[in-house]
């Protein structure tokens, strides 16, 4: 139902809301988060109108690589050619919660990398989550990610 909400542009809050009043109760940890994710939605489409570094900071656009041991990489494409990614840490802080930490940025252009100002620390609260897909609260947006590959 949610998937089809994103499709047609229309109720996805109200799906959002359906599927995580259902799984109240539910603990993640870094096992279940694990995997590489693609941005479906934001309830806001950028961070507020903020630069592209604050952008792939905050994974408020494309891919979304976490791994078992913590590592965090955010992969956004703003144009054919040209890629922007952040990397962090990532650790659980409560039963859903999890502290996100952006430490490190890349541009490419081609073949030709130069350094990216990136940084930040953010609080992400899983809302939902199963095999397929990630429901989670950062920064007073709600994304819905898609699981593209399992465990990395």
């Amino acid at each position: 139902m949610l998937l089809s909400a994103i499709s047609a542009g229309t109720g996805v809050k109200e799906a959002i809301d359906d599927l995580t009043s259902s799984k109240k109760g539910v603990v993640v940890d870094m096992n279940t988060l694990a995997g590489e994710w693609q941005l479906l939605w934001a309830s806001q489409s950028e961070s507020g109108g903020g630069s592209w570094s604050s952008v792939a900071s905050a994974g408020l656009k494309d891919f979304q690589t976490i791994k078992e041991d913590g590592q965090l990489k955010n992969l956004v494409n703003p144009f054919p050619g040209v890629s922007l990614s952040a990397r962090g840490n990532i650790c659980k802080t409560g039963n859903n919660t999890f502290g996100v930490s952006m430490n490190e940025g890349v541009t490419q252009v081609g073949g030709v990398q130069f350094p990216l100002e990136t940084g930040g620390e953010f609080v992400m609260e899983i809302l939902y989550i199963d095999n397929k897909i990630r429901i989670s609260s950062l920064n007073q947006h709600k994304l819905v990610h898609l699981r593209i590959v399992n465990k990395t």
